[in-house]
């Protein structure tokens, strides 16, 4: 079975009163469970847009996309959330960190608000999670007291937190 399936994808945005830009056309592809895909390609090819319309983050002009074959696109905004916080993890090329939040608290957030699992257990696998990236020093320091490549560390410990069925 398909974990995602995208069908004649596309997505066209449209710029000024008449003007579109087509980025992605008739895309089709499938990736299993356990699957690990990379896309690749120049900057401005539709990358980022292509892993968004997989997730559900924005919403396609053409084609079906499902997930465990539950057609995304007919999915409500409130559906969508509760399908990417319980089911997907998120590692951003900007870590969207909160800043008024401490790095332990921004890691546990997405699993507080799950509520899966105990607080005790959330705060247990956060710091195992920590341990396992060599970042368990900083779980008390403010965002702005680590690296660029600490932060990105935190923010796979936050993708991770909720145990997704897939990361993006």
């Amino acid at each position: 079975m398909n974990m995602i399936e995208a069908q004649q994808l596309e997505k066209t945005y449209v710029i000024g009163k008449n003007h579109e830009v087509h980025v992605l056309k008739q895309i089709n592809l499938s990736i299993r469970k356990g699957e690990f895909v990379s896309v690749m390609g120049p900057s401005g090819s539709g990358k980022s847009t292509l892993l968004y319309l997989l997730s559900g983050m924005d919403r396609l002009s053409r084609g079906r996309v499902s997930f465990n074959e539950q057609d995304i696109g007919k999915m409500s905004e409130k559906d969508l959330s509760k399908l990417r916080l319980y089911n997907m993890g998120f590692i951003f090329q900007d870590n969207h960190l909160l800043s008024h939040l401490s790095i332990f608290d921004n890691i546990i957030l997405p699993a507080y608000t799950a509520k899966k699992i105990s607080r005790k257990d959330i705060n247990d696998r956060a710091r195992q999670l920590m341990i396992h990236l060599g970042i368990e020093e900083l779980a008390e320091h403010d965002i702005t007291q680590a690296s660029g490549g600490q932060l990105q560390r935190v923010a796979i410990c936050r993708a991770l937190i909720n145990e997704p069925e897939i990361i993006f």
